[in-house]
């Protein structure tokens, strides 16, 4: 498993990858505070008339969604851990996605 990282360590474009994706996820966890203290919640709300959503009683989901999220994010890495390669693009695509969410709900 060491052997896998350390062969990996040694190839410099790895080592970059590696290095911007760890800065792209250390931007976003820093600027996540901001973003939904600032630009969310000063978003009006728009109260939907919808004859089927009325037929369900709300319920917040928030602790379910962050649980099942995360889980999947633990579960992910720790199956692939023996694969650099792949931890690297879980990390990318985790980065480029939440980056992706933070424009369309800053835009939208």
């Amino acid at each position: 498993m060491l052997k896998d990282w350390s062969e990996e360590l040694k190839n410099m474009q790895f080592r970059i990858y590696l290095l911007l994706s760890f800065l792209g996820l250390a931007l976003f966890v820093l600027y996540l505070p901001y973003f939904f203290n600032h630009v969310l919640l000063d978003k009006p709300g728009v109260r939907l008339n919808d004859p089927i959503l009325s037929l369900f009683t709300p319920h917040n989901w928030s602790t379910e969604i962050f649980i099942a999220l995360y889980f999947c994010t633990a579960i992910t890495f720790i199956n692939n851990f023996k694969k650099p390669k792949k931890i690297l693009v879980v990390l990318q695509v985790y980065v480029v996605v939440n980056f992706l969410r933070i424009v369309t709900l800053y835009l939208f």
